[in-house]
């Protein structure tokens, strides 16, 4: 049986959630966006290197049997990066892209589902994670600007929801890019594509890198990142199109009130 989505809205629905609506928390007032003490970014380095990235590494080559081309893409400039990915797994994404980056730390921002997970946010933090905050916005925009400064990248899923095994780049808004377009840092996009593989139903995940992209300085911030935005979107729908030829889930176009069922092959 092959699980069929029904969708109405490309911008909003959301078909991976996993905190509840009703559930969903506002991240602690006392949440400290960077660890300030050695101790600390010593406990840090460690899990990020040698527990979180290896894992990553193993999980995706055996669950996946994950390739990436054009990884040369982020020896192209030693400046900190913005990532822009399609949003296709729960967990593989922020792994695919922690395993991607070569050569510096890698940051996700994430948003409400995750930043719910109160307790595992120590964690979270210590392998990358950087929380969007709008109440905390200050204090995000310079962590986020520290982590360009020192050379890391930072990834962002501008599709903002997921969708899993979708096979297209669905429709984005230019607000993300402004984070791009702030810290005069390029911009690199990564397209999760996925093929048949054998004797097995699930997909086999090609990566593909593209960029770098940089912002324009003769462009307002709000110029740049819709210029960046476009960019963006025009490569990643063309390797999406060339090289995602397996649907492990079909999603259809339907009406708000249908809902998610199942149909054979």
């Amino acid at each position: 049986m092959r699980k069929i989505f029904y969708y109405s809205d490309e911008l909003e629905e959301d078909f991976a959630t996993t905190v509840p609506q009703e559930k969903l928390k506002p991240l602690p007032k006392n949440y400290r966006f960077q660890t300030t003490s050695f101790i600390g970014r010593a406990r840090d380095f460690f899990l990020y290197y040698f527990l979180a990235k290896p894992f990553a590494w193993l999980y995706l080559k055996i669950k996946f049997r994950i390739r990436f081309v054009g990884r040369e893409v982020f020896k192209k400039t030693r400046e900190g990066l913005f990532l822009y990915g399609n949003h296709t797994l729960t967990v593989g994404d922020a792994l695919i892209s922690n395993v991607a980056v070569s050569g510096r730390k890698n940051y996700i921002l994430t948003g409400r589902q995750t930043n719910s997970l109160t307790p595992l946010l120590p964690i979270m933090r210590a392998v990358g994670n950087i929380p969007l905050s709008f109440e905390r916005g200050m204090d995000m925009q310079r962590c986020i600007a520290s982590r360009i400064k020192h050379g890391a990248s930072v990834t962002i899923f501008p599709e903002a929801h997921v969708w899993p095994y979708y096979t297209r780049i669905r429709p984005f808004p230019a607000a993300s890019f402004k984070f791009a377009a702030m810290n005069h840092a390029p911009a690199v996009c990564m397209t999760t594509c996925f093929q048949r593989r054998r004797h097995s139903k699930k997909p086999r995940i090609t990566v593909y890198i593209d960029g770098p992209f940089y912002p324009d300085p003769t462009l307002t911030a709000r110029g740049n990142a819709e210029m960046l935005r476009d960019a963006i979107f025009r490569c990643m729908t063309q390797r999406a199109e060339t090289h995602s030829t397996y649907s492990y889930y079909t999603y259809q176009k339907a009406d708000a009130s249908e809902k998610e069922q199942d149909t054979p092959y």
